[in-house]
């Protein structure tokens, strides 16, 4: 049983990571799976324990994995066909997990965007702001580097670049620079 439970909890943290890179959305979820060598690998992956995929340790993951980790261990407590429960529940268990976790970060979420609006308001500087479909990090930190020699540059840090990433590093900000990237 203990392996059995160490496949479960590789998976729940497999799907909790990849809804983590479509920021929780199910629309992006489904867009990944274009076509059913896409779902196959997926749901394979759940199951390949030589690589981890390891959520980042956030609110929102911890609670989605502790949802998902409830929910699995009362059917598997219960459950007639153990192949059943991993092939179809880990993934269902999970996407559960974040779906129950919606209404209350998503609420978190809008107060976090109305109130980093409200403080961008105030700020005097230069926005620049970075889009795309790839390379948005690496513009936005040669942006910086440019900018640095010359002027005070305030950015996002890392690779947040989402709505709540952008959110929470302007209200973590100063917000003193002549820009904001």
């Amino acid at each position: 049983e203990l392996a059995a439970l160490v496949v479960a909890f590789h998976g729940m943290s497999y799907w909790i990571y990849f809804l983590q890179l479509k920021e929780y959305r199910l629309d992006r979820l489904r867009a990944s799976f274009e076509t059913w060598h896409d779902l196959r690998t997926a749901l394979v992956r759940q199951f390949t324990l030589r690589h981890w995929y390891v959520p980042k340790l956030t609110a929102r993951a911890v609670t989605s994995a502790l949802i998902a980790s409830a929910l699995f261990l009362a059917a598997f407590s219960t459950a007639r066909s153990y192949l059943a429960l991993y092939l179809v529940g880990i993934s269902v268990f999970s996407v559960a997990g974040v779906l129950a976790t919606a209404p209350v970060f998503f609420v978190a979420k809008r107060a976090a965007v109305f109130a980093a609006t409200a403080r961008m308001r105030q700020f005097r500087g230069t926005v620049i702001g970075v889009t795309g479909s790839f390379g948005k990090t690496s513009t936005k930190e040669f942006i910086a580097s440019a900018l640095s020699s010359a002027y005070t540059v305030g950015k996002t840090a890392g690779n947040n670049n989402s709505e709540i990433g952008v959110a929470q590093a302007v209200l973590r900000s100063e917000l003193r620079a002549d820009f904001f990237i």
